[in-house]
Parts: C-alpha cells; structure tokens; sequence
C-alpha cells in the first residue's frame, strides 16, 4: 500500500468518514450547495455526504470544485489526496488494468501532490478524514528467520489516531513517551521520521511550539543529511515490507523546512520565520507558499513595499491561482495604495467569478475613492454571488446600496 506523505503507514480506509455524524442527509447537502453554490464549505460538506456513501466520482467533482474555489482549502486537498485510497483495492485493480500500470502511477503521484498541498496549505489541516491508523504487523520471512517487531508500535498507533481525533493532548503525551525512551535515540534518530512528524504536530497542537520546532529542524537536519544519497538493498527491501525507513526522505527537505518557518510563525517568532522562508526559497524559487507566508510577515511589521512584491512573486511563479490577485489588492489597500488596489481587483474581479472577496474588496476601496459607479457595480456583483455564509457583509453592502438609492 502506498505511503502518503506526512500521513502514516497504513490508512484503514472505507469507514463512514471522520466518525462524526452529520445532521444533514444527502439530499440536504445537495440542496445546500446548489443554493451557496459559489460557498466551498457547501461543496466540501457535500463531497463527504457522497464519500460516506461511497460515490466517488461525485465526490471528487465536488472536492474538485471546492478547491477551484478555495485553492488553499487543506482539508479537501487532503481528501482529494487520500481518494484513491479511499475507492479501495476492487478500484485500483480495474484502472490499472484499464489504463496501465503508468497511467495509475500518474494517478499516486498526483495524489500525492493532493497530499502534500494540504499540509503546505495549513500545517494544522483536520487529520480526521483519515481514518484509523495501524502500524504494519511484525514480518516473517518464508524462511521463518527475519522478523521485524517495532516496540514503539502499540503508543505509535494510539498516539496517531488520537491526533486524528482532536485529542491533542493524549496524543502528545503518547507520542512523547517514544521520545523520551532511551531506544529513540538522540533527537529520535533511532525512530521512524514519521513519528517525529506527528510528535511535532501535536506539539504545536497543544501549544508546544518550542518542541513542534525542534522537531522539524531536526526533520530538515535529517532529509539534508540524505541528500544525493544512494538507497541501500536493505532499506529497499524494508520499504516493501512495509517497515518505515528514511529512504526517500531527501525529497522533503524543502517541504519540512517550511513546515519549520510556519511553526515559527504560529509560535510567534516572525524574524526567525522570515529568515526561514526566505531560506525555502533559495533552494526553490517557485516555492510560492513561502512568498506568502513573507508577505505575512512583512505585513506584520508594515514592511509595506516587501510584502507587496512578495505577493507579485507569489503570482509570478503561480499564475493559475487567481485567488492570489485578491491578496495582493487587499495588502495594496493596507499599504494605503489605493489606486494600485482598484486596478488588481478590478483584474480579480474578472479572473475570479464566483470569489466574493474580489468584488467586496473592490467596493470598499471605490468607497474609499469616492467611486460610486464602480461602487455600486462591486457590490451589486458581491450580492449576486455571495453564499449565505457571508451574513454580516451582505447585510453590509446592502445597506450601502440603499443609502446610493440603488
């Protein structure tokens, strides 16, 4: 079975999703998001309704369109990365048989992709779609001979499917107790990386972030050290068995680095995290996520002209997220550049149809300008596309219409 990054050994897929129940039926969820078609929690709540049923396809199409929506929604990336799980081993024979052992591995790989999206786009995304979690069972050889224990396994299994569970603080103390056996090692080195990973999430879960770092520095410590390293047959042979190795973990560095500037900055250390994320981009200039994480930073110290070309950097390397357009009209607002705003979000406007934050943006920077034509146009636009979620600015910009007597 294939291993999802950051997510574990061995998903048990195929349950009614998360174990927590709904008060909406199917057909509600329907009802819902056609009504807030343009909401992608609506489409979110009904891609589960569908996975609980076991509707696949419908449930991809509706995961599909909450990320066309929302293209930093962790949760449905997740979901969208774990889908082919999900179908089951009866759905992966038929589309390899169908397509190909190539056009199947295209499907993995860029499941993977899903996945790792999901933990780039929110470091804390709800691990509950997951499922249970277990670890491999002890191997035998045909021979009798080898045989492959794990003593950390039974604390490893509860301390996981805690953290899918919200029980943040059992699960840490689970996890930390394989930390601090002598049989872990300096730093955990003598323990799987994944268990690392998860020890480091529930610590900054619980509000442990000077752990959570350390962690990941070590994480990223540990990937660099592999890197253009070739793999032994024997950690081969143990990845078949399905015994985690750090084989492979070269290819994350990057990745846990910037989960490191983002535990920084959830931590409250922004120039430790600045200094960070600029390191993620020395090694990957199209590691766009890490431009918007400055662009936060720089905000934050109302570093106005560094944080606005890192929003045109995070276009620049990623043109097919419209989305990114309306962050940079919104930091060109708070820099007090109003007239560089108007001109962006009338391009967001156009490029992002269905994004209410586009046209309601607009319209308070054309109230700001004393542009009542362009005014009433955005929030006439908002109104026609706002989901029901938006409560408070619809009532908003409607009152602001009858006052200009529209």
């Amino acid at each position: 079975m294939r291993i999802v990054f950051a997510v574990g050994l061995v998903m048990v897929m195929g349950r009614p999703l998360w174990g927590v129940q709904r008060a909406l039926s199917l057909e509600q969820l329907q009802a819902k998001a056609v009504a807030d078609s343009n909401d992608p929690v609506a489409h979110y709540q009904l891609a589960m309704g569908y996975w609980d049923k076991k509707r696949w396809d419908d449930a991809e199409r509706s995961l599909q369109v909450a990320t066309s929506l929302s293209p930093s929604y962790a949760e449905a990336w997740l979901a969208l990365g774990i889908l082919p799980e999900a179908r089951g081993e009866g759905w992966q024979r038929s589309f390899r048989h169908d397509h190909g052992d190539a056009g199947f591995d295209s499907v993995m790989q860029q499941a993977e992709l899903f996945s790792r999206r999901a933990f780039l786009s929110n470091p804390m995304v709800d691990l509950a779609i997951l499922g249970r979690f277990r670890v491999p069972p002890p191997v035998v050889t045909a021979d009798g001979r080898m045989r492959v224990y794990r003593w950390w396994q039974g604390d490893f299994e509860k301390g996981v499917n805690n953290l899918r569970q919200s029980n943040n603080e059992v699960a840490y103390q689970q996890l930390e107790k394989i930390l601090s056996d002598e049989r872990a090692g300096n730093d955990g080195a003598s323990i799987p990386w994944m268990i690392l990973w998860h020890h480091g999430i529930a610590s900054a879960r619980t509000g442990r972030f000077e752990n959570a770092i350390r962690d990941f520095a070590y994480l990223t410590g540990r990937a660099r050290a592999r890197e253009g390293r070739e793999i032994d047959r024997g950690e081969v042979f143990l990845t078949m068995l399905g015994v985690q190795t750090d084989a492979g973990l070269d290819a994350h560095t990057n990745e846990f680095r910037y989960m490191l500037g983002m535990l920084y900055f959830l931590g409250g250390s922004l120039p430790e995290a600045t200094a960070v994320f600029q390191r993620v981009l020395e090694f990957d200039v199209g590691f766009y996520q890490a431009n918007i994480q400055l662009a936060r930073m720089y905000e934050a110290r109302q570093m106005w002209d560094a944080a606005i070309q890192e929003r045109r950097n995070a276009i620049a390397t990623n043109p097919d997220d419209p989305s990114l357009l309306i962050d940079l009209g919104a930091t060109l607002v708070r820099a007090g550049k109003l007239d560089e705003a108007g001109e962006t979000l009338e391009q967001a406007v156009a490029m992002t149809p269905r994004d209410p934050r586009a046209p309601f943006t607009q319209a308070l920077v054309a109230q700001q300008r004393s542009d009542t034509a362009t005014m009433k146009t955005a929030y006439s636009h908002f109104l026609s596309i706002a989901p029901s979620s938006w409560g408070s600015q619809i009532t908003d910009a409607r009152a602001r219409l009858a006052a200009l007597g529209h």
